[in-house]
């Protein structure tokens, strides 16, 4: 159990302003003056802080103040407690307030906290604040506050739990949860925070050495990181200036910005921020504003022959406007509907190694939630040194997002096969020959398809996430057509993939066709094209020729749905598109029954 109490020392220091004080007479120190019983017990009823009538001292000056601002420390000394409750009992067992000081002791002598650290399992304790006892303790040691307050604390962040609520689960006011929230961040912000993120943290050479893995430093050496705006949603401000400028267009709510930049392996370099979010502060101009002034001293930790992965959103910055080179995917022209395979290639290539970075976000809000939901104004103030801390807390108690696999050198060695090849497909499909191919049914196709295992599928895709999208995108396409290549024996067309982002009034979705050809043979490439902006690429397929390949080599039965397709099957919710398209043809027929029935009368 924990408590209150000055922080400043006994008998010789003021409580309430810390100047020394003593026996009349020393020019260096004020007079001592008692407390006194009375604001001994209304300090206590008021705000819990335990106070010694004969130890605790006040200056002349502040004996004059009639409610002072006392700054405390918490302390588990039940021996000293106990003694404190006995005095005042006895003290007091005939004072006119023996009613609310009775009420005050059964409280402070029954309210044992809900969720004690030292009581818990440690399984617990990582659900309960996301972290092991061991790491508590060690943040302990950090901040000076006991291991229970630093469990209270990211007990609060992981589950956005309320001052009063966490009052009842801790079993204390919910005014002191909410002084030792600000006592704890403003500790670990001070001695924790800098020796896990930042430029103090991290160097270039320890960045190259430790925080950059295997196939980064094979196919992209000069990669330091990746750089991305992150968005941190908040309340609406009631000052109207506050709510234009926090209101971003795109997302469509009010939320503040901070610009990181995450490591190769995943680990936070840092937060930048926080900055606003309508048109003036997109990630371009916030990335320009960062290296014009040497935010977070990034020109001092990184030189000019480093380059960072970044999104789109950074295309117009060219190599001139700043020190740092930005590897951006390419973005399609106005006049253009489809990419060069040079500019496919290169786009699979950033947006394989940048996913580091939106994941690194995702697991940063899904494990607090005190900024994955919408922060109060209350916490404006705190919120980017809450945002540090939590970030150089995952930085120190949590493995690194990206780490060496035993697939490495097969994507290696893909990357360095197709990255220059053509795409021979494309000028197949271009060529539009009549009486090319011959119409078969999926059976036929199948049968005439080698089978292949998803390591086949995702060593040719780079990466799992393609792979991911393969059943969902069959299960989407309802009307596949297919057909085989007259003179090519494993080459095929299929036709009807439904685009994933169809329009919910649209009654003619998006459909893609897809050329695919099967390794057969002597010739184990397999070989895609798709008539999406990115297929034309040779280094791995797009999800749409994915999921065809998964389809003809893996998957041939509907009795491979997935779990969430079988839920929704089976949870009963209604459908009415198809009755709104039916009510609307009725109504256009009948007005149009009416208006020949009119022209007729006329």
């Amino acid at each position: 159990m924990e408590f209150e109490v000055p922080l400043y020392g006994k008998k010789k220091k003021c409580i309430v302003c810390g100047c020394a004080v003593g026996t009349k007479g020393k020019s260096h120190q004020k007079k001592a003056i008692s407390v006194g019983m009375e604001k001994v017990i209304n300090f206590w009823i008021s705000s819990g802080i335990i106070i010694h009538y004969n130890e605790h001292k006040l200056c002349s000056t502040c004996s004059r103040l009639e409610n002072p601002s006392i700054k405390r420390v918490s302390s588990s000394n039940i021996d000293e407690f106990k003694a404190f409750l006995d005095f005042v009992r006895n003290y007091y067992k005939n004072h006119t307030h023996s009613d609310k000081i009775e009420e005050k002791l059964e409280e402070k002598e029954e309210r044992e906290p809900f969720l004690d650290v030292e009581q818990i399992s440690e399984e617990d304790c990582v659900e309960c604040c996301g972290l092991e006892q061991e790491n508590l303790k060690q943040l302990s040691e950090y901040s000076g506050c006991s291991v229970q307050v630093i469990f209270e604390f990211f007990s609060k962040c992981r589950h956005k739990i309320s001052d009063r609520f966490a009052g009842v689960l801790f079993g204390k006011d919910h005014s002191t949860v909410s002084q030792n929230f600000g006592r704890v961040l403003g500790n670990l912000t001070e001695k924790f925070v800098p020796k896990w993120i930042g430029s103090s943290a991290f160097k270039r050479e320890q960045i190259i050495k430790e925080h950059t893995p295997y196939l980064f430093q094979k196919i992209l050496p000069n990669i330091r990181g990746g750089i991305d705006g992150t968005y941190f949603y908040i309340e609406k401000s009631s000052v109207f200036n506050i709510q234009w400028k926090t209101y971003s267009s795109h997302k469509g709510r009010n939320l503040f910005k901070e610009m990181a930049i995450v490591l190769p392996d995943g680990k936070f370099f840092d937060l930048i921020g926080p900055f606003f979010s309508d048109g003036d502060h997109n990630d371009e101009w916030i990335w320009r504003y960062i290296v014009a002034n040497n935010c977070g001293d990034v020109g001092k930790v990184f030189n000019k022959n480093d380059e960072f992965l970044a999104d789109r959103g950074f295309l117009h910055i060219e190599e001139e406007d700043g020190i740092f080179k930005l590897q951006c995917p390419v973005g399609l022209s106005p006049n253009k509907k489809q990419l060069s395979t040079d500019e496919a290639n290169h786009s699979r290539l950033i947006t394989r190694f940048r996913n580091v970075v939106e994941r690194a976000f995702g697991r940063f809000k899904a494990r607090w939630k005190i900024i994955e939901y919408v922060i109060s104004s209350g916490l404006w103030p705190k919120m980017h040194d809450l945002i540090r801390l939590l970030a150089a807390t995952d930085n120190a108690f949590l493995q690194p997002i990206w780490t060496d696999q035993e697939s490495d050198k097969d994507d290696i060695e893909s990357i360095t096969k197709y990255i220059n090849m053509e795409n021979e497909l494309q000028s197949l499909f271009e060529s539009k020959g009549k009486n090319q191919w011959i119409a078969q049914t999926y059976e036929q196709v199948w049968n005439m398809c080698p089978p292949l295992s998803l390591q086949e599928i995702r060593k040719w895709s780079i990466g799992p996430y393609a792979l991911t999208l393969a059943q969902p995108y069959i299960e989407h396409s309802t009307e596949l057509k297919f057909w085989k290549h007259k003179k090519l024996d494993n080459v095929f067309r299929i036709k009807g993939l439904v685009s994933r982002f169809v329009i919910t009034d649209s009654t003619n979705p998006k459909k893609y066709t897809v050329l695919l050809k099967i390794p057969q043979g002597e010739n184990p490439d397999i070989m895609a094209y798709c008539t999406c902006k990115a297929e034309a690429r040779t280094l791995g397929g797009c999800a749409h020729s994915c999921a065809i390949l998964y389809h003809l080599t893996v998957e041939n039965s509907k009795e491979n749905q997935n779990t969430a397709y079988k839920r929704v099957s089976e949870s009963g919710i209604i459908d009415i598109r198809l009755f709104k398209q039916q009510k609307k043809k009725s109504l256009m027929e009948n007005d149009s029954q009416a208006q020949e029935f009119n022209d007729s009368m006329e």
